[in-house]
């Protein structure tokens, strides 16, 4: 849960102490969450919490963001875990942030037809934030009844920085 006094305030603007290690708190894997990564919902109910989460393979990159974790709708695991796995792509997604320009646009257009196959976006601003165990997916509401039973809704959270991650194992 996510304290009042950070609600509505900048992700950037609250303390690290505030955010706890790990975006699941099931510890399932893969897993989905809905996060908020520039600002923390005014209305974040009990199922949100401010986390970070361990990232981008051998460069370890740490991302803050407030998530809400989701149950993923059965009829699509083993999509999402082809995600998670990196089943899309030949690359290695551990060393993503040393490979080429041209190695990186390859996996991020294997990754988008990945997504395209399984009736899912990735706008090219959230698609910037593709790295090993963070895969983004828009937070549309048909992404959103894909990929989860969960009744949210998008509407009532900030309208920007709001994105879908599928996160897999760390490695």
């Amino acid at each position: 849960m996510i304290e009042t006094r950070f609600r509505g305030k900048p992700v950037s603007s609250i303390p690290e102490e505030a955010f706890t290690s790990g975006f699941t708190i099931t510890d399932c894997y893969p897993t989905l969450v809905l996060a908020s990564v520039d600002t923390v919902p005014t209305l974040a109910d009990e199922h949100w919490r401010l986390a970070y989460e361990q990232a981008s393979g051998h460069y370890c990159n740490t991302f803050f963001f407030a998530v809400r974790e989701l149950t993923i709708r059965p009829e699509l695991m083993a999509a999402v875990r082809g995600i998670a796995d990196d089943a899309y792509t030949l690359e290695n997604m551990a060393y993503f942030e040393s490979l080429s320009f041209e190695r990186k646009e390859a996996a991020r257009n294997d990754y988008l037809n990945n997504l395209g196959n399984c009736g899912l976006t990735c706008s090219a601003h959230y698609l910037s934030q593709l790295t090993q165990t963070l895969y983004p997916v828009d937070a549309t509401p048909d992404n959103l009844r894909k990929l989860s039973a969960e009744n949210i809704d998008l509407t009532a959270l900030p309208a920007d920085g709001l994105v879908l991650f599928v996160t897999g194992p760390w490695i």
